[in-house]
């Protein structure tokens, strides 16, 4: 939950549908296949690139395990890694 209390996928809305089922698939790929020929191409590059960023587990350096540690041991303090308001100005830059 996020803390407006809504789910990831509540807050994302419409641009995102966790439970993708294979005919909604099926009918972007036949989209796809409409495209101009540049276009389809990068659209196979992009799920290629993703298909293998999922094949590769990503391992964490040391840098990353210790930023991780230090914002667990904030949140099990009771302190959260960063304020409403940062979040925020985030979600705003993001929007506008």
């Amino acid at each position: 939950m996020g803390i407006d209390g809504r789910s990831w996928p509540d807050r994302m809305g419409a641009c995102y549908d966790p439970a993708m089922t294979r005919e909604q698939l099926d009918a972007i790929l036949d989209r796809v296949r409409t495209w101009p020929k540049e276009r389809q191409e990068d659209a196979a590059q992009v799920l290629l690139a993703m298909e293998g960023e999922a094949a590769t587990p990503y391992v964490l350096d040391a840098e990353d395990e210790a930023d991780i540690d230090a914002a667990l041991r904030e949140i099990e303090g009771g302190e959260p890694p960063v304020s409403d308001e940062e979040v925020r100005a985030v979600l705003y830059r993001y929007r506008t």
